[in-house]
């Protein structure tokens, strides 16, 4: 998040996309000496000729478009538009 690593702020962060297009967030973090668990649905989709990944929750705290930065079998890469915060997500 803006260059720092967070990782360690995150005991869960599970992000599940299915070839529908639904998509199911559950994340929990702490935040100094505040534990915060997250679930929510949505979908997601392709946009910008497939460069960016947007995502539609039924939390919309949780919508955010992201530019793909690395998109393989086994890794995905995220940038937040607009934003400082970058994922790299592998499969569980």
């Amino acid at each position: 998040d803006g260059g720092s690593d967070v990782t360690s702020a995150f005991s869960v962060y599970e992000l599940r996309l299915t070839r529908d297009r639904d998509a199911t967030l559950l994340a929990s973090y702490t935040l100094g000496a505040l534990t915060l668990d997250f679930q929510t649905s949505g979908t997601w989709d392709f946009e910008n000729s497939m460069e960016d990944l947007s995502f539609d929750f039924e939390n919309n705290a949780a919508d955010a478009i992201y530019e793909i930065l690395r998109l393989k079998e086994n890794e995905l890469w995220l940038r937040e538009k607009g934003g400082d915060l970058e994922l790299h997500l592998a499969p569980l």
